[in-house]
Protein backbone atom coordinates (compact mmCIF):
# COMPACT_ATOMS: atom_id res chain seq x y z
CA UNK A 1 0.00 0.00 0.00
CA UNK A 2 1.48 3.35 -1.03
CA UNK A 3 1.72 5.97 1.69
CA UNK A 4 0.42 9.40 0.90
CA UNK A 5 2.63 12.47 0.75
CA UNK A 6 0.59 13.96 3.60
CA UNK A 7 1.61 11.05 5.85
CA UNK A 8 5.25 11.50 4.91
CA UNK A 9 5.12 15.22 5.62
CA UNK A 10 3.35 14.66 8.94
CA UNK A 11 5.89 12.04 9.95
CA UNK A 12 8.81 14.30 8.98
CA UNK A 13 7.23 17.17 10.94
CA UNK A 14 6.83 14.93 13.99
CA UNK A 15 10.49 13.91 13.79
CA UNK A 16 11.58 17.54 13.49
CA UNK A 17 9.42 18.40 16.53
CA UNK A 18 11.02 15.60 18.55
CA UNK A 19 14.50 16.71 17.48
CA UNK A 20 13.74 20.33 18.33
CA UNK A 21 12.44 19.34 21.77
CA UNK A 22 15.47 17.14 22.39
CA UNK A 23 18.00 19.75 21.31
CA UNK A 24 16.33 23.02 22.32
CA UNK A 25 14.29 21.81 25.29
CA UNK A 26 15.20 22.89 28.77
CA UNK A 27 18.04 20.92 30.29
CA UNK A 28 16.78 21.44 33.84
CA UNK A 29 13.41 21.06 35.50
CA UNK A 30 11.64 24.36 36.10
CA UNK A 31 9.33 24.24 39.10
CA UNK A 32 5.92 25.79 38.57
CA UNK A 33 4.76 28.62 40.80
CA UNK A 34 1.04 28.53 40.15
CA UNK A 35 -0.97 25.86 38.36
CA UNK A 36 -4.71 26.17 38.01
CA UNK A 37 -4.83 28.95 40.62
CA UNK A 38 -3.10 26.83 43.29
CA UNK A 39 0.11 28.15 44.80
CA UNK A 40 2.99 25.76 45.42
CA UNK A 41 5.31 28.28 47.08
CA UNK A 42 5.52 29.40 50.68
CA UNK A 43 5.68 33.05 49.60
CA UNK A 44 2.06 33.95 48.81
CA UNK A 45 3.11 37.40 47.58
CA UNK A 46 5.11 35.80 44.78
CA UNK A 47 2.12 33.66 43.89
CA UNK A 48 -0.13 36.71 43.71
CA UNK A 49 2.40 38.45 41.46
CA UNK A 50 2.39 35.42 39.16
CA UNK A 51 -1.41 35.44 39.03
CA UNK A 52 -1.46 39.09 37.92
CA UNK A 53 0.78 38.18 34.97
CA UNK A 54 -2.03 36.03 33.59
CA UNK A 55 -3.62 39.05 31.95
CA UNK A 56 -0.51 40.32 30.21
CA UNK A 57 0.39 39.74 26.58
CA UNK A 58 3.92 40.73 25.63
CA UNK A 59 6.00 40.47 22.48
CA UNK A 60 8.48 37.61 22.79
CA UNK A 61 10.93 37.65 19.89
CA UNK A 62 12.52 34.30 19.19
CA UNK A 63 16.19 34.30 20.19
CA UNK A 64 17.93 30.94 20.45
CA UNK A 65 21.36 31.23 22.12
CA UNK A 66 24.24 30.47 19.76
CA UNK A 67 25.64 27.85 22.15
CA UNK A 68 22.42 25.81 21.77
CA UNK A 69 22.70 25.97 17.98
CA UNK A 70 26.36 24.95 18.19
CA UNK A 71 25.37 22.06 20.48
CA UNK A 72 22.73 20.91 17.97
CA UNK A 73 25.25 21.02 15.12
CA UNK A 74 27.75 19.05 17.22
CA UNK A 75 25.17 16.40 18.13
CA UNK A 76 24.06 16.06 14.52
CA UNK A 77 27.66 15.69 13.34
CA UNK A 78 28.32 12.96 15.96
CA UNK A 79 25.25 10.86 15.14
CA UNK A 80 25.69 7.25 14.24
CA UNK A 81 25.09 6.46 10.57
CA UNK A 82 21.69 5.06 9.76
CA UNK A 83 22.29 1.62 8.30
CA UNK A 84 18.72 0.37 8.41
CA UNK A 85 17.78 -1.43 5.25
CA UNK A 86 14.49 -1.11 3.47
CA UNK A 87 12.57 -4.32 4.08
CA UNK A 88 9.94 -4.08 1.36
CA UNK A 89 9.14 -2.38 -1.92
CA UNK A 90 7.58 0.52 -0.02
CA UNK A 91 10.28 2.21 2.12
CA UNK A 92 7.58 3.70 4.40
CA UNK A 93 5.72 0.45 5.09
CA UNK A 94 7.74 -0.47 8.21
CA UNK A 95 8.05 3.01 9.70
CA UNK A 96 10.35 5.90 8.89
CA UNK A 97 12.25 5.60 5.64
CA UNK A 98 15.89 5.45 6.82
CA UNK A 99 17.18 7.09 3.64
CA UNK A 100 14.77 9.99 4.03
CA UNK A 101 15.64 10.35 7.73
CA UNK A 102 19.32 10.57 6.83
CA UNK A 103 18.44 13.23 4.24
CA UNK A 104 16.56 15.27 6.88
CA UNK A 105 19.36 14.99 9.44
CA UNK A 106 21.97 15.94 6.85
CA UNK A 107 19.88 18.98 5.88
CA UNK A 108 19.64 20.10 9.52
CA UNK A 109 23.38 19.60 10.00
CA UNK A 110 24.66 21.22 6.79
CA UNK A 111 22.05 23.45 5.17
CA UNK A 112 19.42 24.73 7.59
CA UNK A 113 19.93 28.42 8.39
CA UNK A 114 18.33 28.89 11.81
CA UNK A 115 19.15 32.62 12.02
CA UNK A 116 17.40 33.28 8.71
CA UNK A 117 14.28 31.43 9.91
CA UNK A 118 14.46 33.10 13.31
CA UNK A 119 14.55 36.49 11.56
CA UNK A 120 11.59 35.55 9.39
CA UNK A 121 9.54 34.47 12.42
CA UNK A 122 10.38 37.65 14.35
CA UNK A 123 9.79 39.97 11.38
CA UNK A 124 6.66 38.38 9.92
CA UNK A 125 4.87 36.24 12.48
CA UNK A 126 4.93 38.45 15.60
CA UNK A 127 5.77 35.99 18.42
CA UNK A 128 4.07 36.82 21.74
CA UNK A 129 3.86 35.35 25.23
CA UNK A 130 1.11 35.21 27.82
CA UNK A 131 0.52 33.29 31.05
CA UNK A 132 -2.41 30.92 31.39
CA UNK A 133 -2.91 29.03 34.65
CA UNK A 134 0.69 29.73 35.59
CA UNK A 135 2.13 28.38 32.35
CA UNK A 136 4.04 30.54 29.90
CA UNK A 137 2.34 30.19 26.51
CA UNK A 138 4.24 31.31 23.43
CA UNK A 139 2.31 31.86 20.23
CA UNK A 140 2.49 33.49 16.82
CA UNK A 141 0.08 36.35 16.24
CA UNK A 142 -0.69 36.00 12.55
CA UNK A 143 -3.52 37.99 11.04
CA UNK A 144 -5.17 36.62 7.89
CA UNK A 145 -5.10 38.79 4.80
CA UNK A 146 -8.07 41.10 4.35
CA UNK A 147 -10.79 39.64 2.18
CA UNK A 148 -12.74 42.03 0.03
CA UNK A 149 -16.46 41.36 0.02
CA UNK A 150 -18.42 41.81 -3.16
CA UNK A 151 -22.08 41.95 -2.37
Amino acid sequence: MKSSNAFKIALAAAIVAVLAKAFFGSQEMIEPIVYWNKCFLKDQGECEAKKTQEFSVTPAPLSIPQEQLDDLKTRLSMRKPINGGILSDDPWENGMNPLYLEEILSYWENSYDWRREEGYINDNLSPHKTVIDGLDIFYLHVKPPAVSSTT
